[in-house]
């Protein structure tokens, strides 16, 4: 059993150690809203050889005795232990030790986390939870807005909600009972109480002995000048025009009290928000404009605690406060072997706190940094299973990341935020398009290097995605070169080699390539130029078509050609022309055909048959032999026939020669005219038969004269 013993003392402390194996001399404490408590402790023992590893990060709660009689707990965790002199047994051993609250455990461990649409008041809980603490409680009153993402970048937990509890005005304090101690979350000063039996604070002076209560000696008030105005203004790119300005002035009544504080971003994408978080700047800058310091032995000052201030000889100074700061101070005597045995000692306790009105909103200074990312990054495109592009729904060519720190996402369309990815051209409905694909290593850089703001700005190859071309072996070419989507086995590509002697610009379309020019379109080729179509070739000319060929031109047609002019057709040949059909030849004209030959035209067929509607004319001079369906007209100067065999001329009705000169019918061999009926032969003047053997006139009866 120990011989020391806390029982009767003013201050005590319980330890898992067991009861009086560590006992209180004395200890410090700071305490303030919005920050962790922290405690350095004055510790004694018997025991020269306390195993720190029994008391490190253990649970233990320090017993204040208060004037009127009630008792006040602190309670937290051991985070530091230490032993200053070895004594050995029979003699005080002394012990340091720091005491903090179980928040100040996230200051022990750091992450890099991506939270993606949650509130803050809820990112804050599952940052907690996940820890294993659940001694917390909200008091808020404000509504807060869904954030799109945050990230807990390269920092503590405890850094990481600290700034996201001050950028939304949420400040904090500790309720402390025997064995635990609760985080208070809040945002209104209507959520302040005060402690029990502590309402109100009364003022005396230090001088003034004999006092049987709690009291405040000393009280120093201050106002400080502070900017009387502040102005935000953010930037959102689905609303580019929108107007996200927002301002509010509070002016305090001094000289010099309308000093503006205008800062960039703002951190929001709504006017309304804007307007929250430009009251919560200028509350946090309120904060430090009237601060009352006291100085006294108020056991049970507490930061957050409220309480009225009575008897101060100033008696506009007599309102209600809030505190916000406490150092609390206190002290036994020794510790001493065979002399302190459990005798009641009150101890030296002093007190200094702050305070502002109550009716002041109290805000926590922004003071814990945001993690500032020091320069681009890169990261893997990912997507839904089974996509190889993935892009977002808006329209504004974004993708999701997975980030190579990022060990918690599974790299899927849930991993990132929708990420901007940087174009060379950006306009209104043109400019440049390339869309990073799933599985491609992209920079990512961040604005104004907030890891909330992550922007792609460029991609690059890694061993999993190769250039398209080996290298160095074709490090003169340039390229631009697709992948066929979904399943690849197809691109498109333009590439340029400039080799020098090999320059080539190469253009390959997997499947259709469309060119459209709205006006002129020029080609100029030094060579040769070779088209090979597959299948089919459509050549549309809404006016003129011009074609010029210094040299030869030949085509080559396999099956049909079809030619269809809707007007004229002219075709002008310097030379000769010549036309090899292999099977028949139809020509057939609408109206009439002329053509004219200055030399010699020449048919040669094995029949020729020329067939007219109405009439056919040859015409050679004066001469002509005109043919219609009823006649045939022969006009000449002199008309021969003849042949090498037989002249049959043959007619069903009347056959007629006439000559208006001399007529000649002449055979070298012998000349038959026969008639089945009648045959006359007339002449107006003398009728000459000359034969050069003889003649003859063969009838049943012939007539002469």
């Amino acid at each position: 059993m120990a011989k020391w013993t806390q029982d009767k003392r003013a201050i005590a402390i319980n330890t898992p150690l067991g009861k009086d194996v560590l006992l209180l001399k004395g200890f410090s404490m700071t305490e303030e809203l919005g920050r962790p408590f922290v405690l350095q402790l004055d510790l004694r023992s018997e025991k020269p050889d306390i195993d720190f590893n029994t008391i490190i990060g253990e649970n233990v709660t320090i017993r204040v005795n208060l004037v009127n009689g009630k008792t006040r707990f602190i309670n937290g965790f051991i985070s530091r232990f230490s032993q200053e002199d070895y004594q050995g047994e029979e003699a005080s051993n002394k012990y340091r030790a720091t005491m903090v609250p179980w928040l100040w455990f996230l200051t022990r461990t750091a992450d890099c986390k991506i939270f993606q649409k949650k509130k803050i008041p809820d990112i804050v809980k599952e940052v907690f939870d996940k820890l294993g603490f659940s001694d917390y409680e909200f008091r808020l009153t404000a509504t807060y807005e869904q954030k799109e993402y945050v990230v807990q970048y390269r920092e503590t937990a405890f850094n990481f909600i600290s700034r996201l509890l001050e950028h939304e005005g949420i400040y904090y304090w500790f309720k402390h009972e025997n064995g635990k101690h609760i985080m208070i979350m809040a945002d209104s000063p209507a959520k302040h109480e005060p402690n029990e039996g502590y309402a109100e604070v009364k003022y005396l002076p230090a001088d003034q002995t004999g006092i049987d209560y709690e009291r405040v000696w000393d009280i120093t008030a201050e106002r400080r000048i502070q900017p009387g105005k502040t102005a935000l203004i953010d930037y959102d790119y689905k609303a580019p025009t929108k107007n996200l300005y927002s301002e509010k002035a509070d002016p305090k009544q001094h000289a010099k009290a309308d000093y503006e504080v205008y800062d960039w971003p703002g951190m929001y994408l709504e006017h309304a928000h804007g307007d929250a978080y430009v009251a919560i700047r200028n509350e946090e800058l309120a904060v430090q404009h009237e601060i009352v310091r006291a100085t006294g032995d108020v056991r049970c000052m507490t930061a957050g605690a409220k309480f009225k201030l009575v008897n101060y000889p100033r008696t506009d100074a007599n309102i209600e406060y809030v505190c916000t700061s406490v150092s609390f101070a206190a002290h036994v005597d020794e510790f001493e072997m065979g002399k302190s045995t459990g005798a009641g000692d009150e101890g030296v306790v002093q007190v200094t706190f702050n305070s502002i009105p109550a009716t002041v909103q109290f805000r926590t200074a922004r003071t814990t940094p945001k993690p500032h990312v020091a320069g681009p990054q890169t990261a893997f495109v990912v997507g839904p299973d089974g996509e190889e592009i993935f892009t977002d729904p808006d329209g504004f060519a974004q993708v999701k990341v997975h980030f190579h720190w990022d060990r918690l996402n599974k790299g899927d369309e849930n991993a990132s935020c929708w990420v901007g990815v940087s174009q060379n051209w950006a306009g209104k409905r043109w400019g440049a398009l390339f869309l990073p694909r799933i599985g491609q290593e992209v920079i990512v850089d961040f604005l104004e290097g907030d890891p909330d703001r992550p922007i792609i700005t460029g991609r690059v190859y890694n061993k999993e995605n190769m250039p398209p071309y080996k290298l160095p072996d074709n490090k003169t070419m340039s390229s631009v070169k697709s992948n066929s989507s979904k399943g690849g086995e197809g691109f498109n590509e333009l590439r340029f080699e400039d080799k020098k002697g090999e320059e080539q610009v190469f253009i390959h379309a997997e499947k259709n390539m469309d060119v459209r020019v709205k006006n002129d379109y020029f080609q100029s080729i030094g060579h040769e130029r070779h088209i090979v179509v597959e299948l089919n070739e459509l050549v549309h000319v809404k006016n003129d078509h011009s074609r010029t060929v210094d040299n030869n031109m030949k085509e080559k047609i396999g099956v049909d050609r079809n030619v269809e002019v809707g007007g004229k057709e002219a075709v002008a040949i310097a030379d000769s022309k010549s036309l090899e059909v292999g099977g028949n030849v139809i020509e057939e004209f609408g109206a009439d055909q002329s053509t004219k030959v200055a030399g010699q035209v020449s048919i040669k067929a094995d029949k020729i048959v020329l067939e007219a509607g109405t009439n056919i004319t040859l015409k050679v001079g004066g001469s002509f032999i005109a043919i219609d369906s009823s006649s045939a007209d022969v006009k000449t100067a002199t008309f021969k026939m003849t042949t090498d065999s037989a002249i049959e001329g043959k007619s069903s009705g009347t056959l007629k020669l006439e000559a208006t000169g001399t007529g000649d019918i002449k055979s070298s061999g012998p000349l038959t005219c026969k008639s089945d009926a009648a045959a006359t032969f007339e002449a107006g003047a003398a009728a000459t038969f000359k034969g050069g053997a003889s003649a003859a006139l063969t009838a049943p009866s012939v007539a002469i004269g």
